[in-house]
């Protein structure tokens, strides 16, 4: 029996080379169950972390861009402020209630008092004065030069401490004591008539006591 034979080997034309003579081919390894199992899973989980990994990028670059702009809009109003604050510092009666303070936020703002203050536009090219009412907030002036900003804001800083004295003067009159408004001569009748009383008051006392006493 052949060799071939014993080996039970099918060999087909393409083993066969031009002499006759057969040839043995390596025949691929199969791969095993699990390790195709494993290429498969490889494909999904790689590109979630693509997806993750630009997912990230794309939230640090937006990260970037909104701190870029609250940095661009704080310098913008602090650009208002040293406009205003030599104005402020050199009268008392405004440094009475304007503040002129920069709070640095999600959205920056400079606060002139209590309900009034100015925010940088969406597009922060244009200054915004913002007054909050009952009714919810107005905006009151805007612009994208900063001449024209501090000039309303001067303005606007006046009104307010013009209304500010009106009401200070209403609240002095209205806690004004009674006897500031009557009249001079009926002050000194009033003033008689209470020491009179007075005095009418003591004498009776002092009767009182002598006629307890025995003395009278």
């Amino acid at each position: 029996m052949a060799w071939g034979e014993n080996r039970h080997m099918n060999v087909s034309d393409k083993d066969i080379d031009e002499n006759g003579k057969g040839r043995i081919r390596a025949r691929p390894r199969a791969q095993p169950q699990e390790a195709k199992s494993g290429a498969a899973e490889a494909g999904p989980a790689q590109a979630m972390a693509r997806a993750l990994k630009q997912a990230r990028e794309l939230q640090g670059a937006g990260h970037e861009a909104r701190l870029a702009a609250r940095d661009m809009a704080a310098m913008r109003l602090l650009a208002v402020k040293q406009e205003l604050a030599p104005l402020v510092d050199s009268m008392p009666e405004l440094r009475a209630f304007v503040e002129l303070a920069l709070v640095n936020g999600e959205t920056p703002k400079l606060w002139l008092d209590l309900v009034s203050y100015v925010v940088m536009a969406p597009d922060q090219q244009h200054w915004r004065l913002v007054q909050d009412t009952a009714d919810g907030r107005d905006v009151v002036f805007e612009t994208d030069r900063l001449e024209e900003m501090v000039d309303f804001l001067r303005k606007f800083i006046a009104h307010r401490a013009v209304q500010r004295e009106r009401l200070l003067r209403a609240e002095s009159m209205d806690a004004r004591p009674l006897a500031r408004s009557v009249p001079s001569g009926l002050q000194k009748s009033l003033l008689w008539m209470a020491w009179l009383a007075g005095l009418a008051t003591g004498a009776f006392a002092l009767l009182a006591w002598l006629l307890a006493s025995g003395r009278l």
